[in-house]
């Protein structure tokens, strides 16, 4: 949530869920945020890591990374997993205009206050068991390539539309930032692969 990294300052946080009967699983999650200020400049870093227990922990308890899940520069829920760690870090750098309160008659809204902001973000998930690979294959099928369709004696195994990591991937964005970093419009690209920037509107506080 914004109101968890708008503060100066070092936090953490432990959660873990659990349920039984039909669906029998447990998700365990902890998060280590940092943020600093030094005159116009604001520092700011996260890390998430968790993992999923069960025998057939049901998919929409997978951890997800991807375009509009912490790593801007991939595809959308590209990345998917029973375990999984994502560290990001952000530098502003205000441009020190509109940074008084805006008044619409008796309302006030928060002041824009932009900022220059470069962030870099590395995310990791690998899959666990069979029940792990039967979740990710709920989440969704790649459709079977048309040249392959229908041929005989040729094993096409279903894929599911989340992979993976395979390793550590990274992306960065550069663009601004407003509302105290709140809402965030610019590009974002993954450095691992010869890929284009994406277009990014982002409402988080960046990491």
């Amino acid at each position: 949530a914004i109101s968890d990294f708008v503060r100066p300052g070092v936090g953490a946080l432990v959660n873990a869920e659990m349920a039984h009967g039909d669906l029998r699983y447990a998700r365990l999650e902890g998060r280590v945020m940092a943020r600093h200020s030094a005159g116009p400049v604001t520092l700011a870093a996260r890390g998430d890591v968790g993992t999923l227990l069960g025998a057939s922990p049901p998919p929409q308890q997978l951890f997800e990374l991807g375009r509009n899940q912490n790593l801007p520069g991939y595809g959308y829920k590209e990345f998917a997993g029973t375990d999984a760690a994502i560290v990001r870090g952000l530098v502003m750098y205000s441009l020190g205009v509109l940074r008084a309160p805006i008044r619409v008659r008796r309302w006030f809204l928060p002041a824009v206050s932009p900022a220059l902001a470069i962030g870099a973000q590395s995310g990791w998930t690998q899959v666990r068991g069979n029940g792990g690979r039967a979740a990710m294959l709920e989440l969704g099928l790649l459709p079977t390539p048309p040249q392959l369709d229908g041929i005989q004696g040729v094993d096409v195994t279903p894929q599911s539309v989340s992979r993976e990591t395979s390793g550590v991937r990274t992306s960065v964005t550069v663009g601004f930032r407003v509302f105290g970093g709140a809402v965030g419009v610019g590009m974002a690209r993954a450095v691992d692969r010869r890929t284009g920037w994406r277009l990014l509107v982002d409402f988080s506080p960046g990491v």
